[in-house]
C-alpha cells in the first residue's frame, strides 16, 4: 500500500525537462500542463501499512457515516519538504504550492488491500472565518454612506483598510500576515504615534475601546464555542484565563516576536508554518471587527454623511433625481 499526496502548483516554474525519481522511500512525480509546459502537479508517495489508511464506518442504524478517521500518514515530513522545495522554486517563478488543499490518496498493490480502503481521494482542510457567503443582505444605507464619506473626506481611513486587509490574509490563510494587518489597526487607532514597544503597550492598555471589544469578543462566554474545534484546547491554554491587560501585553509581545528572525533560535517562527499563528489571526480579526464598527460610524458622524444620505433618499423617494451638491449642503 503506498499513500500519495498531490499537491497544486500555482506559478511560472517551467523546467526543460522532468524526471519522476525516488529518494529514500519517497518517490516524487510531476504534472505539466501540454499546453504551457509548467508544472503543475507535485505528487509524493511513499508505502504505508494498511493500519496508517483512513477509515470510514456506518452508523448502527446504518443511515449515516458516524465515524470517519481520516488520517494524513507523516504529513509533517511531508510538508516540511514540501515547503522547502517550495521556497528554493520561488527563485525560478513558483508563486505558491496549496499545501493545506493536498488530495490525499491510497494506491493498493493487491486485492486485499484493494478491499480494505473504505474512503479514497480527499481532501483535509480547516474551517475559515469568516464565513462570508452567511452574512445578511446589507442595508443600502451601509454601502452608500461610504461613498459620501470618502468624497467628502478627500482621502480614506487607512486604518479600516488594514481590517479588510487582514480579512483577505485570513481567508488566503496567511495568518501571520494578517496578525501584523490586524496590529497595525490597533496601533494606528491607540498608539498615538509611539514608536516604542513598551509605549504603544501603555497606550492600548489606556484605550477603553480597545479593552471593550477585547472583553465582549474574546472573552465573552461563547466565544470558545464559535472557534474551530481544532483551536478550542489552545485558546483554554493560553488565553481563557487571561485578563484584557494581559491579553494586551501578550500580543505587543508576540509583535515582537514576529517581528525580528533569528536562523539560530531553535524556536523561531517559519513563513511557512503560518498555521501556528492562526488563532491570534482569528481573535484579532474579531477584536478589529468590533474597533472597526466605531471607527466606521465615526467617520460618518465626523463628516455629516447620514444626513447627506437622508437627503438623496428622500429625493429619490419624491420622485426627482437622487442628486446633492456636497460643498452646498454643508455650508
Amino acid at each position: 500500500m503506498r499513500c500519495m499526496y498531490t499537491f497544486e502548483l500555482v506559478g511560472a516554474l517551467r523546467p526543460e525537462r522532468l524526471l519522476a525519481f525516488e529518494l529514500d522511500d519517497f518517490r516524487f512525480e510531476f504534472g505539466v500542463d501540454k499546453d504551457s509546459e509548467q508544472v503543475r502537479e507535485l505528487m509524493v508517495s511513499f508505502p504505508i501499512s494498511v493500519n496508517e489508511i483512513a477509515t470510514s464506518k456506518a452508523s448502527l442504524k446504518g443511515t449515516t457515516n458516524a465515524d470517519i478517521n481520516l488520517r494524513q500518514p507523516r504529513w509533517e515530513r511531508v510538508q516540511e519538504i514540501i515547503r522547502s522545495a517550495e521556497a528554493m522554486w520561488g527563485l525560478w517563478g513558483l508563486q505558491e504550492i496549496r499545501v493545506s488543499e493536498a488530495l490525499i490518496s491510497y494506491i493498493p498493490e493487491s486485492d486485499e488491500e484493494s478491499s480494505a480502503i473504505t474512503v479514497n481521494h480527499f481532501q483535509v482542510t480547516r474551517s475559515k472565518i469568516p464565513f462570508l457567503d452567511d452574512l445578511p443582505k446589507l442595508q443600502l444605507e451601509y454601502v452608500i454612506v461610504p461613498i459620501i464619506t470618502a468624497v467628502k473626506e478627500r482621502s480614506h481611513d487607512v486604518r479600516i483598510s488594514f481590517y479588510r486587509r487582514g480579512v483577505q490574509d485570513v481567508l488566503n490563510g496567511e495568518y501571520i500576515e494578517a496578525f501584523y494587518d490586524f496590529y497595525f489597526m490597533l496601533e494606528s487607532s491607540f498608539g498615538d504615534g509611539k514608536t516604542k514597544n513598551s509605549q504603544i503597550q501603555q497606550k492600548l492598555l489606556q484605550a477603553e475601546l480597545l479593552t471593550t471589544a477585547i472583553a465582549d469578543t474574546v472573552f465573552s462566554d461563547s466565544y470558545e464555542g464559535g472557534l474551530p474545534s481544532e483551536l478550542r484546547s489552545r485558546y483554554q491554554a493560553d488565553y481563557a484565563n487571561l485578563t484584557s491587560s494581559e491579553f494586551i501585553k501578550k500580543l505587543v509581545k508576540l509583535r515582537g516576536f514576529l517581528h525580528h528572525h533569528n536562523s539560530k533560535r531553535t524556536d523561531g517562527w517559519k513563513p511557512t508554518r503560518q498555521e501556528d499563528f492562526r488563532l491570534e489571526a482569528f481573535m484579532l480579526q474579531d477584536i478589529c471587527c468590533r474597533v472597526g464598527v466605531e471607527l466606521f460610524f465615526e467617520n460618518i458622524q465626523k463628516y455629516e454623511a447620514e444626513e447627506d444620505y437622508k437627503k438623496l433618499i428622500d429625493k429619490h423617494l419624491k420622485g426627482k433625481l437622487p442628486r446633492i451638491n456636497l460643498e452646498r449642503s454643508n455650508r
